[in-house]
């Protein structure tokens, strides 16, 4: 009878630990239409459903308890000009746009913040802005533009990719500011001086806080008459520990491999994110090739495919089904309400 209750036992205690989980993504058709839309599916690759049937959707992101979906929206079919930030309910598929389409406003990569109360997003040539999803008040926190931001889980700081110009190429580097953009640092090392482009993007953080995964393109300038060019070396990946500023690069994910997406999964354990393989050290004259979702297993170096689409994906976000059991991280230590009127 006790080996009974204990088989018992550690059945349940299995059952309980396995859970589904789901990615939400952003997937621009290179075929006939040339639209994007948001997707989800299972983080097996399987199951894929479209959220959203407008001409231009972009940077889909969920809600720390996975029951809304962020995304920046558009149609110029329809007479829009800009991008709008749309939230959607998972649950009973309703939509509620957050910004307007007034002045053609080109608003992008929207962030839940850990109050779950408030957005972060960027408003192209304006900068960064924080919205009250209650009063629907949006303030201004920063004048100046940044790429791919995240915000920790504990909603104190947000990292960014920051674009610099380069003899050859526009080049960028990772950085990090405190949530209300205030003390902007750059997060990473400056690039070693030996002849080589580096391009430092796409950063994302662990659940915890304490990593931060972003991506590396390398190029090398070759004269290619009558002037130069930046010829494509190969992709690396990398994590950075926030606390020591220690670089580990990932090792067996193929160097052809340029990701246009990137974020954890399997609670740390595990990456996702979507590449093409483009051709190394020659010009690579492929305009769109073909892109996959790659799953990486971070302690054996395995990469697999995890899904192929006929298309682009532009953004990708993973979230366990449980998600809405799971106490939160931190908290939030800034005062929404003190930042300036926009």
């Amino acid at each position: 009878m006790r080996l009974l209750l204990s088989a018992i036992l550690v059945v349940l205690l299995l059952s309980s630990t396995i859970t589904s989980a789901r990615i939400v993504f952003c997937l621009w058709n290179e075929g006939v239409e040339k639209v994007s839309r948001v997707y989800v599916m299972d983080d097996n690759g399987k199951n894929k459903t479209m959220l959203t049937d407008t001409q231009s959707s972009g940077v889909a992101r969920w809600s720390q308890d996975g029951r809304q979906i962020l995304f920046s929206q558009g149609d110029h079919l329809k007479g829009q000009i800009g991008r709008a930030i749309v939230l959607k309910n998972v649950d009973d598929k309703s939509s509620r746009q957050l910004t307007g389409f007034n002045e053609g406003f080109f608003d992008r990569f929207p962030l839940f913040l850990p109050d779950r109360k408030s957005i972060l997003f960027v408003r192209f040539s304006k900068g960064v802005r924080v919205m009250n999803l209650e009063s629907n008040e949006i303030r201004v926190i920063g004048d100046f533009l940044i790429d791919d931001p995240d915000i920790s889980p504990n909603g104190k700081y947000i990292v960014y990719t920051d674009f610099r110009a380069n003899v050859l190429k526009e080049v960028s580097n990772i950085w990090i500011m405190n949530s209300d953009c205030s003390n902007r640092t750059q997060l990473l090392p400056p690039a070693p001086d030996d002849g080589f482009i580096y391009d430092r993007r796409l950063p994302r953080w662990d659940r915890y806080g304490n990593r931060i995964v972003f991506m590396e393109r390398r190029y090398k300038v070759t004269k290619f008459p009558p002037g130069r060019v930046a010829i494509q070396q190969g992709f690396h990946y990398f994590i950075c520990d926030l606390d020591s500023r220690e670089l580990r690069e990932l090792e067996g994910i193929p160097i052809e491999l340029e990701a246009e997406c990137i974020d954890w999964m399997d609670n740390d354990n595990s990456l996702v994110f979507s590449a093409c393989k483009r051709t190394l050290f020659e010009r690579d004259l492929r305009i769109y090739p073909p892109y996959s979702f790659y799953k990486y297993h971070i302690a054996t170096g395995e990469t697999s495919v995890l899904a192929e689409h006929l298309g682009k994906p532009i953004s990708v976000d993973w979230i366990r089904d449980d998600a809405h059991s799971i106490s939160q991280v931190g908290k939030l230590s800034i005062q929404w309400g003190k930042l300036k009127q926009k």
